[in-house]
């Protein structure tokens, strides 16, 4: 049960960092972030086309794992549950883009 309290204090925690970090940079005062170079070259990794190709094997690997493997453990099917959600979640930006992208 400390566990859970623990990572819920760091989730909180962070959440109000990062909205603090994103309030500071909506503001415009001053010099740009220290975050910000580091941020936008994560924000580029997680919506490049490596990163759609590795979210669709993890979501087509991890589909397999629930669809076939019937006598898996339940560990192994909440690992295959968290790989298909890491899947969906790197290619969330990538989805809403082609779902809602303007052609131009």
């Amino acid at each position: 049960m400390w566990i859970g309290k623990k990572i819920v204090f760091v989730a909180v925690h962070l959440s109000i960092f990062i909205t603090q970090l994103a309030w500071a940079g909506a503001q415009g005062r001053g010099a740009a972030l220290r975050l910000s170079r580091p941020l936008e070259i994560l924000v580029d990794a997680l919506t490049g086309s490596v990163a759609f190709y590795v979210g669709v094997v993890a979501i087509a690997s991890g589909g397999a794992i629930l669809a076939f493997g019937a006598d898996i453990d339940k560990a192994v099917q909440r690992l295959a549950w968290a790989l298909m959600a890491v899947g969906l979640a790197v290619n969330a930006a990538n989805i809403v883009n082609a779902v809602f992208a303007a052609n131009i």
